[in-house]
């Protein structure tokens, strides 16, 4: 027994059973889409070689969940939002591909940007974000406050990308959401989240 041999030992999420334990941290890359926001084969082969190399989990990087609130270019990111269907039809090819290595994957999904978009460069809406706030890049820019409507929408959105992910094949999915300022983020800090509805106030509610 050496000091690393637990890393080629099973281990189990939820009901999923992991061949080992060493894993692909979520990253983003952009341009591994097509201009209907699907993967392309260059992220499908991205991903296999991961799992052939020997990897146990894969995550892929954030997968945006709608393009109406926070519409993106098409070509950069990833999006089940605009077709569902097609999205499906590329994806379940990956995850058949991953699985074929004995790897398992989960797809990242996110609501967005918010405050931090990289607007009108990547992001064609003006941003949005839990309250009136300053854009993160530029200052002289204010975020337009999302009507609790509209948060439900999100909310709903991710839901349904869960059931997509679930019908191509994934293993799971796992929620972009508490780092680096993205927008599930921001609704979790005072400062950019001053809300008097039900999405206002602490994580305690």
């Amino acid at each position: 027994m050496t000091k690393y041999s637990s890393l080629f030992t099973p281990i189990k999420i939820g009901h999923v059973e992991i061949k080992n334990r060493i894993g692909m941290a979520p990253m983003a890359p952009s341009g591994m889409c097509m201009p209907d926001y699907c993967f392309n084969q260059r992220a499908v082969d991205y991903y296999v070689e991961r799992a052939k190399g020997g990897t146990g989990l894969i995550i892929t990087g954030g997968i945006e969940v709608e393009n109406v609130l926070e519409e993106t270019k098409p070509g950069i990111f990833q999006n089940i939002g605009p077709s569902p269907d097609a999205f499906s039809l590329l994806a379940s090819e990956m995850t058949e591909r991953v699985h074929a290595y004995g790897a398992k994957i989960f797809l990242q999904i996110t609501m967005g940007f918010g405050r931090v978009s990289f607007y009108p460069d990547m992001v064609k809406t003006p941003p949005i974000a839990p309250s009136p706030v300053s854009h993160f890049w530029q200052k002289d820019v204010m975020c337009r406050e999302l009507s609790t409507e509209e948060v439900e929408y999100l909310v709903r959105k991710m839901g349904d990308a869960a059931v997509v992910a679930a019908e191509s094949g994934f293993d799971g999915v796992e929620i972009h959401a508490m780092h680096e300022g993205y927008l599930i983020d921001q609704f979790t800090m005072a400062a950019f989240n001053q809300r008097t509805d039900k999405y206002g106030g602490d994580l305690r509610g």
